[in-house]
């Protein structure tokens, strides 16, 4: 993992020129309007469209997010905030493992972290043909989904995927299934040298 680090400053720069490919999503759901606390999420962000595939080369993965509006990372945030409405939302992000977890199991823990572990139910899941973990725990009147996996293949071992919802019980089941279809699109690249 040493190798990444003294490349960080260009990775990041590079970070925003991130390729974006056209390929449109058939029955993509509308988001309303952000609210004033939504709008604030995303300030900094840039705005794309949401039925266009996201690719990041730095950090070697794609996404079909299928929305109306995704709020894509400025080199700083590396991956796509995709607001649902309210405090709905869900998220994509890739880093380096500078916290040097080491595997998808720490990744997890770490992003429970903050969580009651007996509200949390955790299991194996696939994510683009490789092991990761899944989380879902309530907090309050939201359900939170999370996805993790540590990237340990090759040249391009030690890079970390997080994909989360944040859904509430009105919003549920279209939000589950929006998050499942995202999560369904989620593809691995080699990563780009920058070198």
């Amino acid at each position: 993992m040493s190798r990444f680090l003294p490349a960080w400053a260009t990775r990041l720069a590079v970070a925003t020129g991130l390729l974006l490919t056209a390929a449109i999503s058939v029955g993509a759901q509308d988001v309303p309007a952000l609210s004033a606390a939504e709008q604030e999420r995303v300030d900094g962000f840039i705005k794309n469209d949401g039925r266009t595939q996201y690719q990041n080369v730095v950090f070697g993965f794609g996404v079909m997010p299928g929305v109306a509006d995704v709020y894509q990372g400025n080199g700083t945030d590396d991956g796509v905030l995709i607001p649902l409405g309210g405090d709905r939302e869900m998220a994509v992000n890739a880093s380096y493992d500078a916290a040097e977890l080491g595997s998808t199991k720490a990744l997890m823990d770490s992003e429970l972290s903050d969580v009651d572990p007996t509200s949390v139910q955790r299991q194996p899941v696939v994510l683009d043909s490789q092991p990761a973990e899944q989380a879902q725990w309530k907090d309050g009147s939201y359900l939170h989904r999370a996805i993790v996996e540590y990237r340990n293949t090759g040249a391009d071992s030690g890079i970390n995927y997080t994909l989360r919802l944040k859904t509430d019980a009105a919003n549920q089941q279209a939000d589950e299934q929006a998050f499942d279809a995202l999560v369904k699109s989620f593809k691995h690249y080699q990563i780009e040298d920058q070198n």
